[in-house]
């Protein structure tokens, strides 16, 4: 493909190395806070996906610095306390650094999977959610559009219902990650396409020829 002029997103990491961040993980340590723990409940008992007065609260809060520090992704109800056993509502919260070379592209927030349903914010604004149908199988990757991006320190907030069994990001680390669209960049085909290698992945991973 390359010797018939194809180009792809990762080919100045390649061939072109240098300082520019083609992508940032977002995996690690969130802010959490369980706003509204239900008892664990029985299949044909799940309660219903209601979006609180006390999680919308929580979205916008200026200063979480007092809430639990957790690691994502990971089960809630392996954190222990009162996050163990429960279902319910909780918000995460994460701020990032966008780097000033960001400015003007929309931006692909890949979260993973998300157990069971999710609304999503960037600075306060909601830019996706699913709260519906199977949603705990779903990955979750949300736009964030250029007019929304700025240099500097920007906030995720994701509100989570979980309403049976265990709760919270299930995905694997290298699905949380945000990064740039670029306006004609070509993508990678395969669905398991990873981006945490240090210059993108090994094609010997789907087929040795």
């Amino acid at each position: 493909i390359a010797n018939l002029g194809g180009v792809f997103q990762n080919d100045d990491a390649i061939f072109n190395a240098s300082d520019k961040i083609l992508s940032i993980s977002i995996a690690g340590d969130w802010k959490a806070k369980l706003v509204k723990p239900l008892p664990s409940s029985r299949f044909e008992n799940k309660p219903k996906n209601i979006f609180s007065k006390e999680a919308k609260d929580a979205i916008n809060l200026p200063d979480v610095s007092a809430w639990r520090t957790v690691k994502v992704p990971g089960d809630w109800e392996k954190y222990g306390g009162e996050w163990a056993e429960s279902d319910g509502e909780a918000v995460f919260r994460k701020t990032i650094e966008i780097p000033k070379e960001w400015n003007g592209n929309d931006l692909e927030l890949s979260l993973g999977t998300i157990d069971d349903f999710d609304d999503t914010f960037w600075n306060g604004e909601q830019i996706g959610s699913i709260d519906s149908g199977d949603g705990w199988n779903k990955k979750r990757i949300y736009l964030v559009p250029a007019s929304m991006v700025r240099p500097g320190r920007n906030e995720i907030s994701v509100r989570v219902f979980d309403h049976f069994g265990g709760g919270g990001f299930t995905g694997r680390v290298h699905e949380l990650y945000i990064e740039p669209r670029i306006k004609g960049a070509v993508g990678f085909y395969h669905m398991d396409y990873r981006k945490d290698f240090d210059y993108g992945d090994d094609p010997y991973r789907y087929y040795r020829w």
